[in-house]
């Protein structure tokens, strides 16, 4: 009975990692694809450095994944997920815009990888040693 729920626990909180950054990227997908002029929403002026609000925001979704898991496995496999699988649909979205022509596969790559690591991989790396160093410790 503890391991199924354990199972589900984990399962949760990943969904809501995944779920949550997927909003955030599809609200504001500026703050992560790469472009030549970055648009930063109004809001986004009031914190300490507005040019890292998608890392800021990025670290914000992958807490769930990070620290409501029941270990430090679950916890590198929950934000594992939530890297690969979060800019998928923020991806679609691009591809749509940007309608068909020879260069959208190498588009479409391109911003995958720039989204995982200059969007998402830094909080990620960062809640995971945070977590792993909790556990440690006890």
């Amino acid at each position: 009975m503890v391991v199924i729920m354990s199972n589900y626990r984990n399962k949760i909180a990943i969904g809501i990692s995944v779920a949550s950054m997927v909003t955030v990227l599809l609200v504001w997908p500026e703050l992560y694809l790469w472009s030549k002029v970055m648009r930063l929403p109004e809001w986004s002026k009031e914190l300490p450095l507005p040019l890292f609000t998608g890392m800021y925001m990025s670290a914000v979704c992958l807490l769930p994944a990070a620290f409501m898991t029941n270990s430090v496995v679950s916890s590198r496999r929950g934000l594992m997920v939530v890297l690969l699988v979060a800019p998928i649909p923020a991806l679609v979205m691009y591809s749509l815009d940007h309608g068909v022509n020879q260069f959208l596969l190498f588009n479409v790559v391109f911003q995958y990888i720039w989204i995982i690591m200059f969007g998402m991989l830094i909080p990620a790396l960062t809640l995971g040693s945070v977590r792993w160093s909790f556990c440690q410790s006890n």
